[in-house]
């Protein structure tokens, strides 16, 4: 896993209320923001983007269930990774 945080194209973060209580979670974000890689928080089962702390509250965090977020997602992945 710590290889993957750092190589990997694109990190996508699935956040929920219980996901950000850990640890673990945390740590492997910061890791990767402290890498200065591309990092897409999103933002799932009822967690508002804005109870994200920082840094990850300065990254735009996509809403889950939002159409027009996971489009934009979409939309910024494929651009990342020439697809």
């Amino acid at each position: 896993l710590r290889q993957e945080v750092f190589e990997a194209q694109a990190f996508l973060a699935l956040l929920s209320p219980i996901s950000i209580q850990s640890i673990y979670v945390m740590f492997e974000l910061g890791a990767r923001w402290g890498a200065k890689r591309y990092l897409a928080p999103v933002t799932v089962a009822g967690l508002p983007p804005s109870a994200l702390k920082a840094p990850l509250s300065a990254i735009h965090a996509v809403t889950g269930t939002s159409e027009g977020d996971l489009h934009q997602l979409i939309d910024t992945l494929s651009e990342r990774l020439d697809l």
